[in-house]
């Protein structure tokens, strides 16, 4: 099964020389090697609504240096994710783990960001304000996402179309 997800903006985010987003997916706890991924800012900018600021199985050092003029603010290229293959039934517990210093209280990362999960090409946009999604607050700026429900939703209909 191909995974990847994303992390999106549902509102303006505000970063300087020292942010960072970090994301990578957990299967039962234990880290998905090949869905670590971090996005670093190494200047001072926004990113827009709608626009992706991080992604899995991915490292980007954003740099002034790397934009051009006619690109403006919010416009900040941050690249897509790479997609990992990985082994899941419907038992496993698919969490989503996101370190940033862009917020660090839950509640306001709630209404900023919105995540994108791909599973076997089926893509589920899944604002993170929403009532049903399950987030822990690990600590200060670090959060998991849970992604079961999602991760059902596909594997049933993955498990339909071959009946």
């Amino acid at each position: 099964m191909l995974l990847s997800a994303e992390a999106f903006c549902e509102n303006a985010v505000f970063f300087d020389d020292t942010s960072f987003i970090a994301l990578h997916l957990e299967r039962n706890g234990i880290p998905l090697e090949d869905t670590i991924g971090s996005d670093s800012f190494l200047f001072n900018g926004a990113i827009l609504p709608e626009r992706r600021v991080g992604a899995t199985g991915r490292t980007c050092r954003h740099q002034m240096d790397n934009l051009s003029a006619a690109l403006g603010l919010g416009s900040v290229s941050v690249p897509g994710p790479r997609d990992a293959v990985v082994g899941l039934d419907l038992s496993d517990d698919l969490r989503l783990r996101v370190k940033t210093n862009l917020t660090l209280d839950v509640g306001v990362f709630t209404k900023v960001f919105s995540v994108k999960l791909r599973v076997d090409g089926k893509t589920f946009d899944i604002p993170l304000s929403r009532p049903d999604v399950q987030i822990e607050w690990v600590g200060r700026g670090e959060y998991l996402v849970s992604l079961q429900p999602f991760v059902i939703q596909a594997l049933t209909k993955t498990m339909a179309g071959r009946a």
